[in-house]
């Protein structure tokens, strides 16, 4: 059966899913302020931290999902890190602001 590995540190947790030993998925949450620390909202500048850590994880993805002021909070990739990625930004969310998760191509799947 699968099985679930979770790591937590000050910035946030990852959670990985592996199927007959490969990696199937994993999951990370973001605390706000690992992600913009002290950040004035109205600075283009502001989650250039977000952007860095997204670039690491996919270069090639699209924004899903604007606010009410036109600012990406979620994006979609289909290449990354060896699957599909999907992002959500919540700034509200202290706890868990940045929600990703990539699905890896090839791994068996969790029945």
């Amino acid at each position: 059966g699968p099985r679930f590995v979770v790591a937590e540190g000050p910035d946030g947790r990852a959670s990985y899913v592996f199927v007959d030993g490969r990696l199937g998925a994993l999951a990370l949450a973001l605390r706000a302020a690992a992600v913009a620390p002290l950040a004035d909202p109205f600075r283009r500048d502001r989650l250039e931290p977000l952007r860095e850590a997204l670039d690491r994880i996919c270069r090639d993805r699209r924004v899903s999902e604007r606010d009410a002021y036109g600012s990406p909070v979620g994006w979609e990739g289909a290449a990354c890190s060896g699957g599909r990625l999907a992002v959500r930004y919540d700034p509200l969310d202290v706890d868990a602001a940045v929600q990703a998760v990539v699905f890896r191509a090839g791994a068996a799947r969790v029945r």
